[in-house]
């Protein structure tokens, strides 16, 4: 029997004690691909997984075995999804009341609240892997709905305050004092890089020392074969005259593609250079309909007359075997976490130019040791970035020695680890709060 699908929650059979992983969608994210690594892992060494949906769409394929369970979970609508945050916390209200309640739109997750809750109430996880600040919402107020006692573990994947920064400022000031209070549900908490764990341990008050830090799981497979597979473009023939800068993610303010598309134009102002994006569609075709950020990109890219020299080749399956077969790897990213696209990029040997953004790339790069790091949103400084990186490329093996520094095994240790409960100087939720002076001041 392999994997199973579920929807809503299962009922009539004993608890499994699973270990539970929270997922948005199947969609081929990052945060999907590092769920789904872990997910693998655990199974292998034995421990029931149950896989949470938000949403049942998306390409990627969860691991096929018998151990685990994928769980869609039933969405409600707006009206019961505040009715519920109210219930689950009602002393919580003057500090969830406007991030949670009232937004017309609010979290996705929290639609998925009742249904969270009746899955902790009948299933009673070991632990659940709440994997970003909408599920940790979610998952430690279905915990008080279900008046449960499992496991939360949080686990922050980006640079919580780079994040606020781009979006409405009085939003990020509701925002923080409920993801405070929803921390104190949780048992752990962990960090992708040391950045994002100092600048969350400052904004939300806690521990520095209870923040646990390991990367994501990246490099799963063979890398090389993975490399080395061939892919289908006129652009990347292995004689070309015109280098070939790859950029890896979908069109978002976070990707910052608008100062990507300036710098690769003030590039071409002293030499022919094109842009190939992996994992998004052209939003050339596709402005009708779409959002705005899709017509702030056709209307920049027309307006520095990039359409002959960006190409979209949407989602691909194999992003490495494209990164391979570049000459610059790009990040012009305005916050991250860390970007396993970076770490990828290494592996495949490839220069890398990337913006110095809040988060980890620089701690992947060492501080530009292993690549080019320019000022975020400087379009002039990215595009000098480029060119040397297209003068002077990075020396292929030493790269790829830097991105064996990330290796998934201890990686997807340390998460079986903390998911567990086995993690050495796990920390209750009362102990992760730091002094309060230092929560005071956040």
């Amino acid at each position: 029997m392999g994997t199973s699908l579920k929807n809503d929650v299962p009922t009539g059979n004993a608890p499994r004690n699973a270990i539970a992983l929270c997922c948005a969608n199947l969609k081929p994210g990052g945060v999907q691909r590092m769920t789904l690594l872990i997910a693998e892992c655990l199974l292998q060494r034995g421990w029931p997984v149950d896989l949470l949906l938000a949403e049942n769409e998306g390409q990627l394929t969860p691991p096929d075995h018998n151990g685990l369970k994928v769980i869609a979970l039933s969405s409600s609508n707006a009206l019961a999804a505040r009715c519920s945050v109210v219930a689950a916390d009602p002393g919580g209200l003057p500090v969830n009341l406007r991030p949670l309640v009232l937004p017309v739109n609010g979290f996705p997750t929290l639609r998925i609240l009742p249904a969270m809750a009746d899955y902790l109430r009948e299933e009673q996880p070991r632990a659940v892997f709440a994997p970003m600040p909408d599920f940790i919402f979610s998952t430690t107020l279905a915990r008080r709905l279900a008046k449960s006692h499992t496991r939360i573990v949080a686990s922050f994947r980006s640079h919580l305050t780079g994040g606020l920064s781009a979006k409405n400022k009085a939003r990020g000031r509701t925002f923080l004092p409920a993801l405070r209070r929803a921390l104190d549900q949780v048992s752990g908490v962990h960090a992708v890089s040391h950045a994002v764990a100092d600048d969350l341990a400052q904004t939300c008050g806690l521990d520095r020392q209870a923040i646990q830090v390991f990367h994501s799981p990246t490099l799963s497979g063979d890398v090389e074969a993975l490399s080395a597979a061939p892919v289908d473009h006129p652009w990347l023939v292995p004689d070309r005259a015109v280098p070939v800068v790859v950029a890896v993610g979908r069109i978002s303010p976070q990707k910052d593609y608008e100062t990507l598309f300036r710098a690769l134009a003030l590039a071409r102002q002293t030499r022919p250079l094109r842009l190939l994006v992996v994992g998004d569609d052209s939003p050339l075709a596709n402005a009708n309909g779409r959002s705005k950020k899709i017509t702030r990109a056709v209307s920049l890219l027309q307006e520095l007359e990039l359409e002959e020299a960006i190409d979209f080749v949407g989602y691909q399956e194999n992003p490495l075997a494209w990164i391979a077969k570049s000459d610059v790897f790009a990040l012009s990213s305005r916050f991250e976490g860390l970007p396993n696209v970076v770490i990828e990029a290494l592996a495949c040997g490839r220069t890398v130019v990337a913006t110095d953004a809040p988060g980890g790339t620089a701690e992947i790069l060492e501080g530009g040791r292993y690549g080019h790091l320019a000022p975020v949103g400087d379009a002039w400084a990215l595009a000098q970035a480029l060119l040397r990186a297209v003068e002077a490329p990075a020396d292929p093996e030493v790269q790829k020695a830097r991105a064996a520094d990330f290796g998934w095994e201890a990686s997807l240790a340390a998460y079986e680890r903390l998911l567990t409960g086995e993690a050495e100087g796990e920390a209750g939720a009362s102990a992760l709060r730091g002094p309060p002076a230092e929560a005071t001041s956040a």
